[in-house]
């Protein structure tokens, strides 16, 4: 679970997005990022391709193995309807608990995301979908210089390619795993009829789809 933060940090905190359905897998994914960030890894990136489960790892990893690397809390940073510099300097002032950055000038909503990511110390940032923004990837440098506490989990289809980052290529989901999936996802929808999960037409569809989350 995550603990309190101070004053506005602490409401932004209480809207990490809580997923509604089971994780499946990726123990050995969700291993290797504990590792990583217990180890002082401060820039790790989950790579992938688009409904490979990138966002789905990451908040798993958030919201059950904080404690084990020593953070505090965790915030999300959803970058997806971001196209500039403006917005995503926005975004993340928005996610440490500032105001909303309408008519601000862009370098000075850089200094309070600063102020404000310094301020909050031992948190873990989710940053979620990058790829639209890597011609901005430098501000998570500086980022980075400005608030030595911080720890980033990034989702991306490439890497930021900027100091200090550690990469994992997130591979398709094994066969049981990706069955598994699929059923619970299928029930999801249709509560009243059970699935096998050893059914050969299943099987065959998520072979089809090669083992991706989707």
């Amino acid at each position: 679970r995550f603990e309190p933060l101070a004053s506005a940090l602490e409401a932004e905190a209480t809207r990490f997005p809580v997923d509604p359905t089971t994780f499946v897998g990726r123990e050995v994914e969700l291993g290797k990022l504990e590792k990583w960030l217990l180890a002082g890894r401060r820039l790790v990136t989950i790579r992938g391709r688009g409904g490979q489960g990138k966002t789905r790892l990451a908040r798993a990893y958030a919201s059950t193995r904080l404690a084990a690397a020593k953070l505090r809390a965790a915030v999300f940073v959803d970058l997806s309807s971001c196209k500039n510099r403006e917005e995503l300097v926005g975004a993340f002032r928005l996610a440490f608990g500032g105001a909303p950055s309408v008519g601000a000038e862009t370098d000075e909503v850089e200094k309070q995301a600063f102020a404000l990511a310094q301020q909050a110390g031992k948190v873990l940032a989710v940053v979620d979908n990058f790829e639209q923004l890597m011609e901005w990837a430098p501000f998570v440098g500086r980022l980075m210089e400005q608030a030595p506490e911080l720890r980033l989990l990034v989702t991306s289809r490439e890497p930021l390619r900027i100091a200090g980052e550690k990469v994992l290529t997130l591979e398709p989901l094994s066969e049981e795993h990706a069955v598994h999936l699929f059923v619970g996802r299928a029930e999801d929808v249709d509560s009243l009829e059970e699935l096998d999960p050893t059914d050969p037409r299943i099987v065959h569809v998520v072979r089809r789809l090669e083992c991706h989350a989707l």
